[in-house]
C-alpha cells in the first residue's frame, strides 16, 4: 500500500495492491498496484504493509527510518494509516515511476541529490561479464562508501570506503567472482545520503 506523508508519517492513503504472500525463496518480488497512482517531483510517499506473520526483511539502521503502527486491521489497509512510531530503520522496499508512459528506474536508484553530487552515478555496461565500471562525484568533501549486493541482500563486495574530495570523478571496477548469471545491487552512499541500481551480470559460456 501506499501513503501520502504528512509531517513526516504515514498519513492518507494513495492506492493498494492485491494480498500477496510472501515467497521466502523467491528474493525480490514485484507486486502491482490495482491502479496507478500520480506523483510529482520530489513527493514523498510511505510504503506499508500488514501482515498475518512477521516477515523477515533485510534494512540497515538510517533515515528516512520506518513508521509502524500496533493497530490491527481486519480487512487489509485502512483509508488512514494512523497513529505510528518512528525508528531508524531502512528496509530492501521500493517503488517504481512512470513519466510520460515511459518506466523510470527506481526512486532509490541513481537519481543523485544535486546538492552533494556533481554528476548522475553511472555503472556500465549494463549487462556486463568481465567486469562493472561505477563512477561518480560530489559537490563537497564528504565520505563515501560503494558497495556490491546481491537479490538477497547479501553484500559481496566493498569497492570503497572512505573520504572523497569534492569536484573529483572516481571510478572503480567490480570484476565478479559469481557462479551464475543474475541481478546485482550497487550502493552508493555518500555522507547520510544513499543511492543504488541494479545492472544485469551474464556468466561467461
Amino acid at each position: 500500500c501506499v501513503y501520502s506523508d504528512q509531517g513526516g508519517y504515514p498519513s492518507s492513503r494513495l492506492g493498494i495492491t492485491a494480498s500477496t504472500a510472501v515467497n521466502p525463496t523467491a528474493g525480490w518480488q514485484t507486486i502491482q498496484l490495482s491502479t496507478p497512482i500520480p506523483v510529482v517531483s520530489g513527493q514523498k510517499v510511505w510504503l506499508s504493509w500488514v501482515f498475518q506473520i512477521a516477515p523477515g526483511i533485510h534494512y540497515t539502521a538510517g533515515t528516512p527510518g520506518r513508521a509502524a503502527s500496533s493497530n490491527t486491521w481486519a480487512n487489509g489497509m485502512p483509508a488512514s494509516f494512523g497513529t505510528s512510531t518512528i525508528a531508524p530503520n531502512k528496509y530492501s522496499i521500493y517503488c517504481t515511476y512512470s513519466i510520460g508512459g515511459a518506466k523510470s528506474a527506481e526512486i532509490f536508484t541513481s537519481q543523485i541529490d544535486p546538492v552533494n553530487a556533481k554528476s548522475d552515478l553511472k555503472a556500465y555496461p549494463n549487462p556486463f561479464t568481465e567486469k562493472l565500471n561505477i563512477e561518480f562525484s560530489s559537490v563537497n568533501d564528504t565520505k563515501a562508501t560503494l558497495e556490491i549486493y546481491n537479490l538477497a541482500g547479501s553484500r559481496l563486495e566493498v569497492l570503497y570506503d572512505g573520504p572523497i574530495i569534492g569536484g573529483d570523478l572516481y571510478t572503480f571496477e567490480y570484476f565478479p567472482r559469481l557462479t551464475s548469471s543474475q541481478i546485482v545491487v550497487y550502493r552508493l552512499t555518500l555522507g547520510d545520503k544513499s543511492y543504488t541500481g541494479k545492472v544485469i551480470y551474464n556468466e561467461r559460456k
